[in-house]
């Protein structure tokens, strides 16, 4: 289940991937009050059926702190789960060397190859593994990464649209 919500300060919009805003040291003392309200937001959202979407202003008060959650909750049913590439990503002196290419996956299917060195993801020049990982889990399945790759001596684009993990 994948939720988001919408804050909304004064002049501000943000989406956030989560539901939760703490603004103070919650400790033991706050206990499970969190994941019950999460637990009946996600009911709600489920008896509504508009669409899922459940208004949640609500502030809880804890001996040592305040949680708030404002904005909107929107329930995406059977989400398509996290960002997926099909390729071993290691660390390299100028990016990311694409080890093991799983076979049919978005790599592959893209044109990365076994030992390519992408060096830049979206225009950005990529520092390592970690770096391109950030990346792809920063979108969704779908979306497209445009990659600068070194292979035998020369440089090349690709476009992967990354793909949903095989069960």
């Amino acid at each position: 289940m994948l939720m988001s919500t919408l804050a909304e300060p004064p002049g501000l919009v943000y989406e956030v991937k989560g539901l939760v805003f703490a603004n103070a040291n919650l400790n033991a003392t706050f206990g499970g009050k969190l994941p019950k309200m999460v637990e009946s937001l996600v009911d709600q959202a489920q008896q509504l059926g508009a669409n899922g979407i459940v208004d949640i202003r609500t502030a809880v008060g804890g001996a040592h702190g305040c949680c708030v959650m404002t904005g909107t909750a929107v329930l995406i049913a059977n989400p398509p789960g996290p960002p997926y590439l099909g390729a071993q990503l290691l660390d390299a002196a100028d990016g990311v060397q694409i080890g093991t290419v799983v076979a049919g996956g978005p790599a592959e299917r893209h044109g990365l190859r076994q030992g390519d060195v992408v060096t830049h993801a979206d225009g950005e020049a990529l520092t390592g593994a970690a770096a391109l990982v950030e990346r792809k889990n920063a979108a969704r399945p779908g979306d497209q990464l445009a990659l600068t790759v070194w292979r035998d001596g020369s440089t090349a684009s690709l476009t992967v649209v990354l793909g949903v993990r095989p069960e």
